[in-house]
């Protein structure tokens, strides 16, 4: 222990004689021998310092414990320890320890003469102080302060002592103030009395400062006291002359009365409320306040109770008569005055005249009850919010729209009332976009033009969506701001929106697959669209389409879409007398909660499926299934388009299936009057090669000729019907080939070669039907025979033909022969032939000109006949 220690040290005996003495001694103090050890201690200090040592070292043997002292040598403070060594009870050797402390002996000093300047400070600006520590519970107090208390040594220095002090009325308040303080930390100050033992009253002003020791829970508290009692007083005189000052000149009524209505004290305002001059003419006049000044009398009585019953009265409206018998209205303010016993003394307060305030009053009121009025008969909702969003005013409508009362809603946040009314629909993330849009539109005064009108579902308690318009807008009344939503149900109007627009996407399907059905080439392709646009413009993934066979005695699978194999091989043919298929395809009933009857199709992964018939008529002739794996249910609107695809389909497949049917039927007569054609040009050929037999056993040139022009003219009409069958359509013929064959017929016939008679033909690619071809080409036939035999004596010469005309047609047969003599008259003429032609122009309605220049031109105009019906 000796050896680590940092003190000089000197080891003796008890005679004084030096045992040890560390190094570090001869650095530390003033002893400068190296030679000290055998000696004894007299011979290396003064006298007066070894008469000290001595003394304490004798003292330390006597009672063999450590004795301590300071002293001071050279200007320096040391401080001395000297350790009795005992062996067997006595004291063998002692240890002295010497240390400098010159340094805390001036921070010592230093602050003593701090706590004199202190005391001296507290003194003469009557500033007493204390602290505190919570782990000791010790509180000590300054002199000042206990001068200030008025109390004297003798005075336990505890809060609870203190706060004994504190007068009555702010005891409460001080004791309420430290603890908060002491449990939170921070600085704190207070004014408060104090009843000094004396029983004088001083005002105090209290500075308190408390903070938590490091690392503890412990409270360490300081505070400085005030006595602000001289203060007070010169401030009290001043606030007296004040008073008397603002009492006089106020422009508010000031008065004291007794709790028996008698003024004791008024100033000019009060009394000129009253129409008097002066406060000494009111206070003379009015005796008793209740009776003479108030309007009603048992407005005093409830005054007088509120003032009793609370100690004050604020706000008070009355109604007064003033001393020409006018009445006014007063904003009475009063309190009640008591002595120390708690007697009241007086009442004292102040009034301020608000007849014109009244007068304003009322007329507003009646403004609100025109406005209030208004606002209840409207029909629509009308909702005040102010500036923080809570709702002032609910109408009527309101209450009809909503289903929510007024007195439910008063008084709480519209964004509230807002948010629990939205649909389920609106996801978390909707929601917190919208109330921060709300928050801001209250935050900002200002209303975002998106938000000006507003269209959305409201769901009421009962559990009904209503669709409302929302008009918003802000606007200030009395300096304040305020929020009107006006709300107008238009849910009958977004259903009839939702209708009509319901019904175009209706029309606008049925339309496309009205088409689709309309321009189908066959039954496979009306199937193939119909389904298809089906699927793809109701949502749907797959489906089918049944018909109905023959018997009606089951429904078989006509076209089917993205259906699954191991499904669609159970249901290749439906039984129609089951009782599910009986139901769809003899009484017509169509499925959209087909699942429910056919829960085993759940394990295709089908979640909603419909069945729909077709309809023809009154009869169904199939059906129409749609199939979903994604939709869960069939809306309405679905439901109708279906039902009514099932019967615009219907009706085409029956169109179709009758189309066909015809047909089949035209196919069958085109065949059979072909055979008719072909067998009359049979016939009539037969006729022909008979009379070519008939002339061969004829010598006669006359005889002879007649069966020639007969053989001819069976030809042509013979050629008529061969074109005819061989026509696309049996009806109309085409002229231009049938002319060409049959005038290349005739020169045949007569022998006549090509070269030695030419043919020009201008021909019209006209077709007649066979009421105009039989007459036309029998005119043909007689008038180029009749040239080929008459009009050519030497053989040579040329036949033109020209047949031209849409409407009106014009057939012109020319040669350029001898021509008619001039003196045949065509309208006498004898001659077979022509006379068959002129038959034949009548038979057409036409118009016969005959050219005789230049050879001979027959012109002949006519329509095409129409044809007569014969039965």
């Amino acid at each position: 222990m000796i050896e680590s220690s940092h003190d000089s040290l000197f080891l003796i005996d008890p005679s004084g004689v030096i045992l040890k003495v560390k190094d570090a001694t001869k650095h530390q103090s003033y002893l400068n021998s190296d030679e000290m050890i055998g000696k004894h201690l007299r011979q290396f200090l003064p006298d007066n310092v070894f008469q000290n040592w001595w003394c304490h070292i004798e003292e330390t043997i006597k009672i063999r414990d450590v004795v301590e002292f300071e002293d001071e040598e050279d200007q320096k403070y040391l401080h001395h320890r000297i350790v009795p060594l005992v062996e067997e009870e006595k004291v063998q050797k002692l240890a002295i320890f010497i240390q400098e402390i010159t340094e805390p002996k001036s921070y010592e000093r230093e602050l003593l003469r701090t706590s004199l300047q202190l005391k001296k400070t507290q003194e003469l600006s009557h500033m007493g102080s204390w602290d505190w520590d919570k782990a000791t519970g010790i509180l000590n107090c300054s002199e000042e302060l206990h001068r200030i208390l008025g109390v004297d040594e003798t005075f336990q220095p505890t809060f609870e002592n203190i706060d004994a002090l504190i007068h009555p009325d702010d005891r409460e308040m001080c004791i309420k103030k430290r603890e908060e303080l002491f449990r939170r930390g921070g600085t704190a100050e207070q004014e408060f009395r104090i009843l000094r033992p004396d029983g004088e009253i001083i005002h105090l002003k209290q500075f308190i400062h408390a903070f938590f020791e490091t690392n503890t829970e412990s409270v360490v508290a300081f505070g400085i006291i005030r006595d602000l009692t001289e203060i007070s007083k010169l401030a009290r005189d001043k606030s007296e002359q004040k008073y008397r000052d603002i009492f006089e000149n106020a422009i508010e009524g000031i008065y004291q009365t007794t709790p028996e209505g008698k003024i004791i004290n008024a100033n000019p305002a009060f009394a000129r409320i009253f129409g008097f001059s002066s406060p000494e003419e009111l206070m003379e006049t009015v005796k008793d306040i209740q009776k003479d000044l108030y309007a009603h009398p048992e407005d005093r009585d409830e005054f007088k109770r509120r003032l009793e019953l609370e100690g004050k009265v604020k706000n008070f409206e009355v109604e007064f008569y003033q001393i020409d018998g006018s009445s006014a209205w007063l904003l009475v303010n009063a309190k009640v005055v008591k002595d120390e016993k708690g007697n009241i003394k007086y009442y004292e307060g102040m009034v301020v005249d608000i007849t014109r305030l009244k007068e304003a009053e009322m007329a507003v009121a009646e403004s609100e009850e025109k406005y209030r009025n208004i606002i209840e008969q409207s029909y629509n909702g009308i909702v005040l919010s102010d500036e923080e969003g809570r709702i002032v005013e609910w109408n009527r409508s309101m209450e009809e729209i909503t289903g929510l009362p007024e007195n439910e809603v008063q008084g709480k946040h519209l964004s509230t009332l807002i948010l629990q009314s939205l649909p389920s629909t609106f996801t978390d993330q909707q929601i917190a976009h919208l109330t921060e849009d709300i928050g801001k539109i209250y935050h900002d005064k200002e209303m975002p033009s998106s938000y000006k009108k507003l269209e959305y579902t409201f769901q009421r308690p009962d559990g009904r969506k209503i669709f409302v318009e929302a008009l918003n807008f802000p606007f200030y009344s009395g300096g304040r701001f305020f929020m009107c939503t006006i709300i107008r149900d238009i849910s009958r109007q977004k259903i009839a929106e939702e209708m009509t627009q319901d019904h175009l996407q209706k029309l606008t399907i049925l339309n496309k697959i009205v088409h689709i059905a309309n321009n189908a080439q066959n039954i496979h392709d009306l199937f193939k669209g119909v389904l298809n646009s089906t699927l793809h413009l109701l949502g749907f993934e797959s489906g089918s389409i049944y018909l109905l066979d023959e018997k009606k005695e089951f429904a078989e699978l006509a076209y089917h879409e993205n259906l699954p194999e191991e499904f669609l091989k159970t249901v290749e043919k439906l039984e129609v007398s089951k009782d599910l298929y009986h139901s769809i395809y003899r009484e017509g009933k169509a499925f959209y909660n087909y699942l429910k009857v056919r829960p085993n199709l759940k394990k295709f992964g089908f979640k909603a499926v419909a069945v729909v018939p077709f309809f023809s008529g009154q009869k169904v002739i199939g059906s129409i299934h749609v199939v979903s794996r994604e939709k869960t249910s069939i809306s309405s609107l679905e439901m109708d388009i279906l039902e009514t695809i099932g019967m615009e389909t219907g009706t085409v497949i029956a169109k179709m299936y009758s189309e066909a049917a015809i047909r089949d039927s035209l196919a069958e007569k085109e065949v059979l009057l072909k055979e008719i054609h072909h067998r009359v040009k049979n016939n009539m050929q037969i006729i022909s090669s008979l009379l070519n037999l008939q002339l061969q056993h004829v010598q006669e040139e006359e005889a002879r000729n007649v069966l020639i022009e007969s053989q001819g003219r069976v030809k042509s009409m013979a050629m008529i019907n061969e074109k005819l069958y061989q026509s696309p359509d049996l009806a109309r013929i085409k002229f231009r080939d049938y002319i060409q064959k049959l005038v290349y017929d005739i020169l045949y016939t007569y022998g006549v070669k090509a070269r030695n008679i030419e043919l020009e033909m201008d021909i019209d690619d006209i077709e007649l039907d066979m009421e105009t071809s039989i007459p036309c080409g029998l005119i043909i036939n007689e008038l180029v025979t009749n040239s080929v035999k008459y009009a050519f004596p030497e053989g040579k010469g040329t036949i033109s033909i020209q047949f031209k005309g849409q409407d009106e047609l014009q057939l012109i047969i020319k040669d350029d022969g001898i021509g008619l003599p001039q003196e045949v008259d065509v309208e006498h003429i004898e001659t077979l032939g022509l006379q068959l032609v002129l038959n034949l122009v009548k038979q057409l309605n036409g118009e016969l000109t005959i050219n005789r220049s230049q050879g001979t031109e027959y012109i002949i105009k006519f329509k095409e006949l129409k044809y007569n019906k014969r039965f």
